[in-house]
């Protein structure tokens, strides 16, 4: 009688100590996502007024088929910027890294397409020409909006501008 209730003691005692190391392993998982979400989070915070799609210089050229845009950052460091150009028949997207390269149909406003490039460092700015036919838009755009990128993270704020025509803006007259 008494080996059965050893036994009996010992699988209780047994279940309690899987049951223990159970929820301490579901803890850690969940501790472990919830990190990465502040983590996340706390990234894309900072962002607000540190990003600018400046309206004085996002424009578009009738004439050529290009977009003007222009990209201003403060204190802070992007891994890179998607970009949504559309109109009401479609959408393109595209993006530019923080690491030079040469983007299809993308410049420099004062270079030439064979040219690589980036998105602006800290405390820095951009004007960018985005050639309509070269990345296969058709129509003309309504708006270009942007999505930053921290840590490889999209930061959700909503940077979107109306394209106007660049001959009726003063800086491209």
């Amino acid at each position: 009688m008494e080996k059965r209730a050893v036994s009996s003691v010992i699988a209780i005692i047994m279940i309690i100590a899987l049951t223990v190391v159970m929820v301490f392993v579901v803890l850690t998982g969940i501790k472990t996502i919830i990190n990465k979400k502040i983590s996340s989070s706390e990234s894309c915070s900072q962002i607000r007024d540190k990003v600018f799609l400046e309206e004085l210089y996002t424009c578009y050229n009738s004439s050529s088929k290009e977009v003007y845009f222009s990209i201003s950052v403060k204190d802070i460091q992007l891994n890179r910027i998607s970009f949504l150009l559309e109109n009401k028949q479609n959408s393109k997207s595209f993006e530019i890294t923080s690491t030079p390269k040469i983007c299809s149909g993308i410049r420099y406003f004062d270079g030439n397409y064979s040219n690589p490039i980036k998105i602006p460092d800290k405390y820095s700015g951009r004007v960018y020409a985005l050639n309509l036919s070269l990345i296969g838009f058709s129509g003309l755009p309504d708006y270009i909006s942007i999505t930053p990128y921290i840590n490889n993270n999209a930061c959700p704020i909503n940077l979107k501008n109306k394209l106007y025509d660049c001959v009726k803006m003063k800086p491209f007259v």
